[in-house]
């Protein structure tokens, strides 16, 4: 079992190359929560992806796997609930 904070590149890097060559990446971790702070999503969803990307690249990985949070969809949701949809 590893264990890494997606939020540092490094943690990752340690990771993947300890269990290279690696063909897919599943990435599900994020902060989902609609109300989540700025912070919050910045660190868990935004550079969490951006590293995760990265090492990818560095490693040769050629699929990732990425299913997205409530934060993308949100904004159309409250859009269409004030439309009464």
């Amino acid at each position: 079992m590893f264990i890494a904070d997606l939020s540092h590149y490094d943690q990752i890097f340690d990771v993947v190359r300890k269990i290279n060559p690696i063909s897919c990446i599943i990435h599900l971790a994020a902060d989902s929560r609609t109300d989540a702070k700025w912070k919050s999503v910045w660190k868990n969803n935004i550079i969490a992806t951006k590293n995760i990307y990265m090492v990818a690249k560095k490693f040769g990985v050629k699929r990732i796997l990425f299913a997205s949070s409530n934060q993308v969809t949100y904004g159309y949701e409250a859009f269409f609930n004030r439309l009464g949809w």
